[in-house]
């Protein structure tokens, strides 16, 4: 073999150890026939590959396989919730959703699931749309009632306070008439504790029934519903004194008097 074969042969393997270097950008193989990695082919060229894309218009893709779908010259996935593309990214969501991605829940809703919805006020479990489990303290599909035991206060359900007629916040700011206390369990001054409630005092009373004296003080009786200085030998009470002696006493400017 002469100097002349030697170098056509070492011509010939530095083409095929070259092997796509040779060949135009985007092109390879020992005639430049294939697209090289990160080219398609469009037509009968070869073309920088656009991610999910099906068939080529040019440079620019026509149609993209399936689960893609073209925005501008590209193929992109769907972005769950998005109504509105720019590029691969999501310019305007559906109502509710929010975020380049449209995964995060808008002002105004919560996530239930997989979805946002529409928030409801005091509701701390949902399924669906629907409110399964309201906050303490509060009742009803849409968690828009007080629960038993609770109260409204402005815009809130607090906890009842008994005998509380005006709250503020959870704290009792008016209590009914004859109580007192931040928690209304005091009787206020002229009243006096009868069973759990309190009633207006009644002067010289020991015990109540109800709003009535039932008992009054040792050196004093009853005289209607008040209790006035004991007199001897009374058997009956008027205002001014005693109105009817008993047996043996006789009735004296309004006194009882031995007979």
């Amino acid at each position: 073999m002469n100097q002349k074969s030697i170098d056509l042969l070492v011509i010939l393997a530095t083409l095929l150890v070259l092997g796509s270097s040779a060949c135009a950008k985007g092109y390879t193989g020992p005639s430049c026939s294939s697209c090289a990695a990160g080219y398609s082919l469009s037509g009968s060229a070869c073309v920088p590959t656009i991610v999910g894309c099906f068939q080529y218009a040019g440079t620019a893709c026509y149609k993209c396989n399936p689960g893609y779908f073209i925005s501008g010259s590209k193929c992109i996935l769907p972005i769950p919730n998005c109504v509105t593309y720019s590029g691969s990214s999501c310019s305007k969501c559906t109502t509710g959703y929010s975020g380049s991605s449209c995964s995060t829940c808008a002002s105004g809703y919560t996530r239930s699931g997989s979805a946002c919805v529409a928030t409801i006020a005091n509701c701390v479990t949902y399924n669906g749309s629907i409110c399964l489990k309201c906050a303490t303290g509060y009742s009803g599909l849409l968690c828009s009632t007080c629960a038993l035991g609770y109260t409204r206060s402005g815009s809130a359900c607090v906890v009842i306070i008994a005998n509380c007629v005006t709250y503020s916040g959870s704290i009792c700011s008016k209590c009914a008439t004859g109580y007192s206390g931040s928690l209304c369990s005091t009787c206020a001054s002229g009243y006096s504790l009868s069973g759990s409630s309190c009633v207006l005092t009644v002067a010289h009373c020991s015990a109540y029934t109800g709003s009535q004296c039932s008992k009054c003080a040792a050196n004093y009786s009853p005289s209607g519903s008040a209790c006035v200085p004991t007199i001897v030998g009374c058997f009956m009470y008027f205002p001014g004194g005693c109105y009817l002696c008993n047996p043996g006493y006789i009735n004296s400017a309004a006194t009882c008097k031995l007979a």
